[in-house]
This record gives C-alpha cells, structure tokens and sequence, in this order.
C-alpha cells in the first residue's frame, strides 16, 4: 500500500490531493490528518475502487506554521500506510 500526496507542503485551509493504491478493492478507506503528538485533526472517508485505488481531496484545517503533520490511509482489510504532510506558511 502506498499513498502520494500533492503537494507535499500545503498552508493552513489549502487543499491536498491524496491518492493511494494497493488497498483492499472496492473497501472503505479512511483518510486521516494527524498533528505530531497524534492527535487527529481531520478524518475523511473515501472508497477504494475494484482496483484498490482511491483518490479524494482534503482541505487542511488550520494548523501552527512549521507543523510536520501525518497523512494516514487506513483501510480494514489491508491495514494502514502513512506519509508526512508539511504545513508552512
């Protein structure tokens, strides 16, 4: 499983492109955005398509500037995969 962000450092209430492969087919994924302590601040469900694709777009919620923040894709079957979502100024 893998996950790509677009682009990979975003300003508070920009957009972020998630995409993700090699999920479970056709399964709930859930998208979330987690600040460096681990909490959750976002949480977004989307669906793989037959072949465990998925794409969606997140609006990042305000954030201190300089965070590094988490991307994680978490789908029941096939577990979680997670990437680093930077937020500067």
């Amino acid at each position: 499983m893998k996950i790509t962000l677009q682009p990979g450092r975003v300003c508070s209430l920009d957009t972020v492109a998630v995409a993700g492969n090699g999920f479970t087919a056709d399964a709930s994924v859930t998208v979330e955005l987690r600040t460096p302590d681990g909490h959750s601040i976002l949480s977004h469900r989307t669906s793989a398509d037959h072949t465990g694709a998925f794409a969606t777009v997140l609006v990042v919620p305000e954030v201190r500037e300089g965070t590094d923040c988490t991307v994680i894709a978490t789908d029941p079957l096939s577990g979680a995969t997670r990437t680093k979502l930077t937020v500067s100024a």
